[in-house]
């Protein structure tokens, strides 16, 4: 195996010996977020000769175990949110919608470029092995011949120099994408719950105004029905004033028979006086006493004329007074119907 590091073994206390799929399962992470992982930590990397067997990541023990307890959710989920008022959310909305297909499209071709760099780092990690591995070999040919051995030692010693300087290149380069695309995920990851909570107060402002619409909406109901209450009590009223009408002009025709009756009585008491008096010679005393009577006559029907026009005010006022009542009633409970809604 070649190393990626100019280092030529690790020590090995306290240290494992693990493959990214053997990370990625004590982590619970994915493959890809391992080779991250330890781009960006730096680990030391030992890259195999042949194709098709796995890198071997050299971990310490004590980074690996904090690791462990990050991820398991220890520490922190981030800092305090701050409120957004409701009548602000559709343009903080807005705002992270546009922030956020931007930070992805940057994430897209950050993610994009840093595959290109694992890619072009591993084939250079293949290609220094394969340097290394025609250097071994040309190592042992020089051995057998002095003379050519010194000559392709020196070219293999320049060719793994450069094979992993080139190395360590590709991994800087690499371990500056995983930086850049590690900022870049926790960056979408604030905007994502941005947007969250921007959604969230937006929906409650939305359930607030349609609940302020019902309440809008019940109070224009109720208010509706005021005034249709109102309204048949005016109905009420204006028909007790017709019924109040009705009687005054009843009262008013009996009065009227009252002086009728009145006036034929009159007459005929004045008929009566005008015969009594063609037999006054005769009948002095009868007529005086038919003076008399006329006179408690005329006295009485004065008194019961004044007791019918007593009776009819009394009832017009009577049947007013009870109409009042009862449209006061009917307001009153109309009032106290509307009070305790």
């Amino acid at each position: 195996m070649a190393a990626d590091s100019p280092q030529q073994a690790p020590p090995d206390r306290g240290q494992l010996r693990l493959t990214y799929a053997q990370i990625a399962e004590r982590l619970r992470i994915t493959g890809e977020n391992a080779r991250v992982l330890v781009r960006r930590r730096g680990w030391f990397r030992i890259i195999p000769n042949r194709s098709g067997q796995p890198t071997v990541v050299v971990v310490p023990e004590e980074e690996l175990a904090g690791e462990q307890i990050r991820r398991t959710g220890t520490i922190s989920e981030g800092e305090t949110r701050g409120e957004t008022t409701p009548d602000k959310g559709h343009s903080e909305l807005e705002a992270a919608l546009g922030l956020l297909d931007r930070t992805m499209s940057r994430l897209a071709e950050a993610t994009t470029r840093a595959e290109n760099a694992d890619k072009r780092a591993d084939i250079a990690g293949h290609q220094a092995a394969e340097a290394a591995r025609r250097a071994d070999e040309a190592r042992r040919r020089a051995e057998a011949a002095e003379a050519r051995a010194l000559e392709a030692g020196q070219r293999a010693d320049t060719t793994e120099r450069e094979a992993k300087e080139a190395a360590v290149r590709f991994a800087d380069a690499s371990a500056r994408a995983a930086a850049e695309i590690g900022t870049l995920r926790d960056t979408v990851g604030e905007l994502r719950d941005t947007v969250a909570r921007v959604e969230t107060r937006a929906v409650h402002a939305e359930r607030r105004a349609i609940k302020a619409e019902a309440e809008s909406a019940v109070k224009d109901a109720r208010a509706r029905e005021i005034e249709a209450e109102a309204i048949a009590l005016r109905r009420v009223a204006d028909q007790a004033r017709a019924e109040a009408d009705e009687a005054r002009q009843a009262a008013e025709a009996r009065v009227v028979s009252l002086k009728a009756e009145a006036s034929a009585k009159i007459a005929q008491a004045q008929e009566t006086q005008r015969t009594t008096e063609a037999h006054i010679a005769n009948l002095e005393a009868d007529t005086a006493a038919k003076d008399a009577r006329i006179a408690q006559a005329e006295a009485d029907l004065d008194v019961a004329r004044r007791d019918a026009e007593t009776a009819q005010q009394a009832a017009a006022e009577f049947r007013l007074a009870e109409e009042a009542r009862k449209a006061r009633g009917r307001l009153r409970r109309a009032w106290d119907g509307w009070r305790g809604r």
